[in-house]
């Protein structure tokens, strides 16, 4: 049997929570079946203000240890290495591309 919520336009609670939890998985984003549930997309896709500056830091961090031909940093507890670079780059270009950074 087809789970309802999966076709209810108006079950935007459920396309919030499926959103989230597609994000929680690394997904980049989703499709839809309604312009309705675009917002809900969107909002859990899109950086916060918090993201937004904690990859400005990482980039920061990383691009002076590179300077000093340092591969990979600590910051903030964690170790700072390209993959986690290229995600904070791409965080950035979504939040240029967004209008939310210039």
């Amino acid at each position: 049997m087809l789970n309802r919520a999966l076709t209810d336009i108006a079950a935007l609670d459920f396309h919030v929570g499926d959103a989230r939890h597609a994000d929680s998985v690394r997904f980049t984003g989703m499709s839809c079946i309604h312009p309705s549930q675009i917002g809900a997309i969107n909002t859990t896709f899109s950086p916060t203000a918090e993201e937004i500056d904690y990859c400005q830091k990482v980039l920061q961090a990383f691009e002076e240890a590179n300077a000093r031909g340092d591969g990979s940093i600590a910051f903030g507890g964690q170790l700072i290495d390209r993959p986690i670079i290229e995600r904070a780059r791409r965080t950035i270009d979504m939040a240029k591309s967004l209008g939310m950074i210039q």
